[in-house]
């Protein structure tokens, strides 16, 4: 099964880096661009009433994503959730972010049987790309897949899927753990301990959106104007991302 264009680079490339200025004193009004942007990206469609199996993405020590699927495998959506996420600096305990979503899951009565692990994916392009090899090394052809991240990284995630994923496609939905922009912000400072990195990861997603489709690691995506302006009026501001190398490889975050 063929994962064009996810062939690994001949040489090796330094993936897309997110430089970022002028976060530590953000007001009101940066929120609330802010806020515009999380709007944005958090993407949930309708979901089946059954489908196939649900893929989660790994993102350090957040485990929502995990929570939401145990609640869609007890209300009978699917019988099965392959995790996927690799041990890194955002993980503790010599533990990766598939193993621990997996133990979120069984404490929250899934069963360990009907858990499959992908522990190597470093990125969320990998995280399909992977995947999809784990999903072919099974011989199991899904033909709907419910994918579930954190809630601003939904849009991506379901992009990066539409853009990885062989010829014929499975029908693809999305979701994750409901919430608010300002549960999510406390999540965040709770978790990182500063809550101002989260405005610096809505950004750098953001960045993604817009860069990756021209890389092929993703669907293109329309950007409403509102986002447009929210963005503007945050690098008025003097917050931005700048990427720092313009050829990032599909293992790229």
């Amino acid at each position: 099964m063929s994962v064009s264009p996810s062939s690994p680079p001949t040489d090796e490339q330094k993936p897309l880096k997110l430089m970022y200025k002028n976060f530590s004193h953000l007001t009101p009004k940066n929120w609330q661009d802010l806020e515009v942007i999380w709007n944005y990206l958090c993407l949930e469609t309708p979901l089946p009433a059954r489908a196939d199996i649900a893929i989660l993405g790994g993102s350090g020590e957040f485990t929502d994503m995990a929570t939401r699927a145990s609640e869609l495998y007890h209300d009978g959506v699917m019988p099965l959730i392959l995790v996927s996420g690799n041990e890194n600096k955002f993980t503790t305990g010599n533990i990766s972010e598939a193993t621990l979503l997996a133990h979120t899951l069984e404490e929250n009565g899934v069963p360990a049987g009907n858990i499959w692990l992908e522990r190597h994916a470093a990125t969320t392009n990998e995280n399909i790309i992977n995947s999809i090899k784990l999903l072919e090394n099974k011989n199991f052809t899904p033909n709907n897949i419910i994918l579930v991240h954190k809630p601003f990284v939904t849009r991506r995630f379901l992009a990066t899927a539409e853009a990885f994923w062989p010829t014929p496609q499975p029908k693809f939905f999305v979701t994750y753990e409901k919430t608010t922009f300002a549960s999510y912000r406390e999540l965040n400072k709770q978790i990182l301990g500063n809550e101002n990195i989260f405005a610096e990861y809505l950004l750098g997603e953001l960045e993604r959106v817009q860069l990756y489709p021209g890389f092929g690691f993703t669907k293109p995506q329309i950007i409403p104007a509102s986002v447009a302006l929210a963005q503007q009026e945050l690098a008025r501001f003097g917050l931005r991302a700048q990427p720092l190398d313009p050829t990032p490889t599909p293992h790229s975050t």
